[in-house]
């Protein structure tokens, strides 16, 4: 009945948390009488976000985030789409009471409406970027901080990002001392301006252990998204134990079967990442395309803003983030 109550898939054991809350509204079912029913007594479900609802470290402080958007927010204080959060429900909802003005006007309760997603991870990766260019010539265009722009797609391959980067650049006839720059140029730059830098090692006094991080990261590879069966978490506990214990085997295993496998060739061993730290694999990264799918993968936008001393400004559907608003060094959207 419980698991029935909050829809948990099949032979997936209801928590603690679940199992009170389900006794706490029987009891008031019972109280109330025979005409009453869940319905009646519950409060409608909250709406739920888009997974590119901007989300600033304010609205969430005190929440359970991923510990790659915490590393972001190392490097930069620029809001974070909700999909890189992977919020709980039970912290999403406390979002939503938090910032009421977040969920879009009309917008459905959970499991309503055509498309709707069942979690952040759930959202489908269309596997390709864009950069944009000046209004000439073919495509879509879109509109940004009063420019007009040509929406140029780009294959979504480890050096999507650096590809937008400059074919937007180009485009835009903006970052004229990159016009010499191919991807990898542009790699070797950003590693350069990495390695050693005040910026990595403040990444990597102020981040978590980034063993952990990549931990966190693949457990809804791993377990799954959203609730999970008992024996499979214990199970991950275990794993995960030995993997922050040092266990190479265990790395080996996690990271070979990862959407990274490519960080063994970085950090062979758990000891080997913890040496490099946060800041020397997000340095890493800046080299590797490989890496793009990492945890570290995810500070390359704001690290090129901040190292390269530029405004770089990532254009969304009804919105622009701003990644370095003090950069020098020109601005490029």
């Amino acid at each position: 009945m419980v698991a029935d109550r909050y829809g948990l898939a099949e032979g997936t054991a209801p928590t603690g948390a679940q199992y009170t809350r389900f006794l706490r509204e029987a009891a008031a079912l019972h109280k109330a009488g025979p005409g009453a029913s869940l319905g009646t007594l519950l409060p409608p479900p909250l709406p739920e976000l888009p997974p590119d609802t901007l989300v600033s470290r304010e609205d969430v402080s005190g929440l359970a985030y991923s510990a790659s958007a915490d590393i972001t927010w190392q490097l930069s204080d620029a809001p974070l789409p909700l999909s890189e959060l992977r919020l709980s429900p039970e912290d999403t909802a406390t979002l939503i009471s938090r910032r009421p003005d977040l969920p879009p006007a009309g917008a459905p309760g959970p499991g309503t409406g055509p498309g709707t997603a069942s979690s952040p991870e759930s959202v489908p990766d269309t596997g390709s970027a864009h950069s944009l260019d000046l209004p000439s010539g073919a495509g879509a265009s879109v509109r940004a901080e009063g420019h007009e722009f040509r929406v140029v797609p780009t294959d979504g391959d480890g050096d999507c990002f650096f590809t937008s980067v400059l074919t937007g650049a180009r485009g835009q006839n903006a970052l004229s001392q990159w016009a010499g720059l191919d991807v990898p140029g542009l790699r070797g730059l950003l590693h350069d301006r990495l390695n050693g830098s005040e910026l990595a090692d403040a990444l990597t006094e102020s981040s978590p252990d980034p063993v952990r991080t990549v931990l966190d990261d693949l457990r809804g590879t791993y377990v799954g998204p959203g609730p999970v069966h008992a024996d499979a978490d214990a199970e991950w506990r275990r794993f995960s134990e030995a993997v922050l214990s040092g266990d190479t085997a265990a790395w080996r295993t996690l990271v070979e079967n990862s959407p990274y496998p490519d960080l063994l060739t970085v950090a062979p061993t758990p000891g080997e990442a913890r040496s490099l730290g946060a800041g020397g694999l997000l340095t890493a990264t800046a080299r590797h395309p490989g890496l793009w799918s990492s945890p570290f993968g995810d500070l390359i936008p704001v690290a090129l803003a901040r190292a390269a001393d530029i405004d770089l400004r990532l254009v969304g559907d009804d919105r622009v983030i701003p990644l370095n608003s003090s950069g020098r060094g020109g601005t490029v959207h």
